[in-house]
């Protein structure tokens, strides 16, 4: 879990969120973005499949607009929803 709630972050950095299971960002009103699903894969070692798969099972936002990077990834970030498209159709 990580907890950045009532904090006054402007960027959430996408790098170390692999494997995040919980995310808390309430009341950070200076948070405008937030990455995409994409930045939330597991690492994970497959055995039987080449599946990404993404752990993200909670999250509790400032705004009601980011959740449209978990709702809509092809829309809030196009380029990363087509290299998963890519990579799936090769799995």
């Amino acid at each position: 879990m990580l907890d950045l709630s009532e904090t006054k972050i402007t960027y959430l950095p996408t790098q170390g969120l692999s494997g995040l299971e919980s995310l808390r960002l309430e009341k950070v009103w200076t948070l405008s973005v937030i990455p995409s699903i994409y930045h939330f894969e597991a690492n994970l070692i497959f055995v039987h499949t080449n599946a990404i798969t993404y752990v993200l099972e909670e999250a509790w936002l400032t705004w009601p607009y980011h959740c449209c990077a978990f709702e809509y990834p092809e829309t809030h970030d196009p380029a990363a929803f087509q290299k998963y498209q890519y990579v799936m159709n090769w799995a």
